[in-house]
């Protein structure tokens, strides 16, 4: 899904066989080192993406502060069992990549990271690149559109393009949602295929986990369409496994299928069933192998490298399971910068 901004400075105005071509590869960001981990939380949590509550600016300003000093301490030591977080490098190669495919198409195509939480912000980046001279793409690195990360990355966006231009917008094509992708999804399924293949062989059951980021059940029910469009990837990738268990001459029973949500914060109810929970109470009986796979993470953060690869793996094993594996993310896989120039294509690059 695409939508192009409708006004323009008429000072801006240019033909379009005369611009250039900017893509903006748009991702969460991660902290890198112990200093950088509370402006990092304190950037979250005063995101009103993030946070709904009708607040006003110095009180949400203020609320944000507050807890990311209550979480700065257990979050440096996640952030330091892991090695702080590898977003930022697998992003900027995966840009790398995709700049070098596109310009097979257009020798003046330039693609740049944009953070949302940690260097390089869109206010820094955008006052340097000329948009007003460019076409522009803007292609968040969340599969799934989600509110909590899709909205809030592109109102940015706009924001740093609207200082520029105080009386409109720059026309930009903004890519919600891309999981649907069918060259994406294959990809997505080659990677559960190379983890499952070993397991198939081995006597017990397997379960393969699916798991997504929460978000708080209130803003699935206010209308925020990211749980629907996780179970439809979560289906669609069931499907192609049912078809790949066939074609190996496996029982299709040995295989169970799970869809899950974890990183869950604070106090209220938040998707469920809950990973933690679901890793945690299946029939002892019927335990055998686990697969974990992150099905809304492109690439390893503390989401993965923490939770499930630390937390979910003790649990796992813990509770019975004899096998614990974890589906790798595509994080600096050329691959997936084929995936992101089809989608490109498909938007009409």
């Amino acid at each position: 899904m695409a939508s192009i901004g409708n006004a323009v400075c008429e000072k801006h105005e240019i033909r379009a066989s005369q611009l250039a071509t900017e893509v903006l590869l748009l991702n969460f960001g991660g902290p890198q080192k112990e200093d950088e981990v509370q402006a990092f939380l304190q950037k979250i949590f005063a995101d009103r993406f993030i946070i709904r509550a009708p607040l006003g600016r110095f009180l949400r300003r203020y609320l944000a502060r507050l807890i990311a000093r209550q979480r700065t301490h257990e979050t440096i030591r996640q952030y330091e069992l892991i090695g702080y977080s590898p977003i930022n490098t697998y992003t900027q190669r995966q840009a790398d990549y995709l700049q070098q495919a596109l310009s097979a198409l257009d020798p003046q195509t330039c693609v740049r990271v944009i953070n949302r939480y940690t260097q390089p912000f869109a206010y820094n980046v955008i006052p340097h690149m000329e948009p007003q001279r460019k076409r522009l793409f803007l292609l968040p690195l969340y599969p799934q559109f989600c509110h909590s990360t899709t909205t809030s990355s592109i109102q940015e966006v706009d924001l740093a393009l609207r200082a520029l231009c105080h009386d409109g917008l720059f026309p930009a094509v903004k890519i919600f949602s891309w999981w649907h992708n069918p060259m994406f999804l294959d990809y997505s399924w080659r990677l559960i295929a190379e983890t499952l293949q070993p397991l198939l062989q081995r006597d017990g059951p397997i379960h393969v986990v699916f798991s997504a980021h929460g978000i708080p059940r209130a803003y699935a029910l206010g209308g925020d369409p990211y749980p629907q469009e996780v179970s439809a990837q979560y289906n669609m990738l069931c499907q192609r496994g049912h078809d790949w268990i066939r074609q190996q001459g496996a029982e299709v029973g040995k295989v169970t299928w799970h869809l899950s949500f974890q990183s869950r914060v604070g106090p209220v109810t938040w998707l469920r069933p809950y990973t933690t929970d679901l890793v945690a109470n299946q029939d002892r009986k019927k335990r055998g192998h686990l697969v974990m796979v992150p099905i809304s993470f492109i690439s390893d953060h503390i989401e993965t490298l923490y939770e499930m690869d630390v937390t979910y793996k003790e649990i796992a094993l813990k509770n019975g399971f004899s096998t614990y594996a974890r589906v790798r993310c595509p994080n600096d896989d050329p691959q997936l910068a084929t995936c992101l120039k089809d989608i490109l294509i498909q938007h009409g690059f």
